[in-house]
């Protein structure tokens, strides 16, 4: 899911910026509003519709070719189906707004930013964002609740095309975690993060911030070397721990499964992210070779992640034996592990040949 959301949102930036350069390209306009229908934002792919169709019809009325009039006419068909689902939508937001809230300022600025996630989640990002700014003085009374909309404002600024906004909004946050003592890196919004600083050209301040997340996921995994001694502990040596006053002699093993608890954040699935993201800064800036080394460690060492098959289509246009890298750094199932033959062993053919001089 992140993998795509991930590339979605590179594809909606940068279709943005070349329709900011030129806006009177009809195939754009139908990119960014397929990327759009793909991911079920109606509202914006109905206002990137809104955009083509007029250069269609200018197209239909110069040409004499049958092919542009009939992609015209589904054109047509797609936007009457769009706008219903764009007015049902807002039907039933009008209907949610016209519930009654709570008078509890955090209740209701609770009760709003779910209204905006479900919005949102039904393909509304306009009136998703209308919900969150009209409330903004309930969030800012309720911290907790305040984060997650302006967590939600940022991403559904990125996705619309206010990369500047959502780039400030995510700053904010940014600032307030390290002044928490926080790791902005672990953020759930690092991904969005990222993608903002990227599509406003901040690659020096993306690529730091990315590495400071690889290198606090790396620390985290290190970490767990110092308490695998008492993992061996488990589960039949007992630990010298004991409770006192207790008829359980010992405390084993549930302190030292809290001890081993590994945090999700360390797994290779979220190193590899931040690593792909670097390959892609890397590859913006004409940097080749490292763009080249950070796909091949994100193959080599983060195992069979759902960045993986992005990082092996990249690599393919770098190297002519990718396919020979690839295949050298995947774990083969077990069944698939080519049959060794091992030498007999030395004492069972003693054994045999004593056997044999006795007979």
């Amino acid at each position: 899911q992140r993998p795509a959301n991930l590339r979605y949102l590179q594809a909606v930036t940068a279709l943005r910026q070349a329709l900011t350069i030129q806006p009177q390209i009809t195939g754009l306009w139908i990119s960014l509003m397929q990327q759009y229908l793909d991911h079920g934002r109606f509202d914006q792919a109905l206002q990137c519709q809104n955009r083509a169709l007029p250069h269609l019809e200018a197209n239909a009325g110069t040409s004499d070719d049958p092919a542009i009039e009939e992609t015209l006419q589904q054109q047509y068909e797609l936007q009457d189906e769009l706008t219903r689902q764009v007015e049902a939508i807002e039907t039933r937001v009008d209907e949610a707004l016209s519930n009654v809230f709570s008078e509890i300022p955090a209740e209701h600025a609770a009760q709003k930013l779910q209204l905006a996630q479900s919005i949102a989640a039904m393909g509304h990002l306009s009136a998703a964002m209308d919900v969150l700014n009209e409330n903004m003085t309930f969030f800012s009374e309720a911290p907790g609740i305040s984060v997650q909309a302006d967590a939600l404002r940022g991403q559904l600024l990125l996705e619309t095309g206010a990369a500047e906004e959502a780039f400030q909004i995510i700053a904010q946050l940014d600032a307030a975690v390290r002044q928490s003592g926080g790791q902005p890196a672990s953020a759930p919004w690092a991904m969005w993060t990222a993608t903002a600083k990227i599509a406003l050209g901040s690659y020096a301040v993306a690529t730091e911030e990315l590495f400071e997340r690889v290198t606090m996921l790396r620390k985290t995994t290190e970490e767990l070397v110092v308490i695998q001694g008492s993992l061996m502990t488990l589960p039949l040596v007992a630990s010298v721990e004991t409770l006192i006053r207790s008829d359980v002699p010992t405390r084993w093993p549930l302190p030292h499964l809290q001890q081993g608890q590994i945090a999700l954040s360390a797994t290779p699935e979220a190193q590899a992210e931040p690593r792909f993201l670097l390959a892609m800064i890397h590859l913006e800036t004409g940097e080749l070779i490292r763009a080249r080394n950070t796909l091949q460690g994100l193959i080599s060492e983060c195992g069979d992640t759902a960045y993986r098959p992005l990082a092996v289509v990249y690599l393919s246009q770098m190297r002519d034996d990718y396919e020979t890298f690839v295949q050298d750094h995947t774990l083969l199932a077990w069944d698939a592990w080519p049959e060794e033959d091992f030498p007999p062993d030395s004492n069972s053919s003693a054994q045999t040949e004593d056997d044999e001089s006795q007979e």
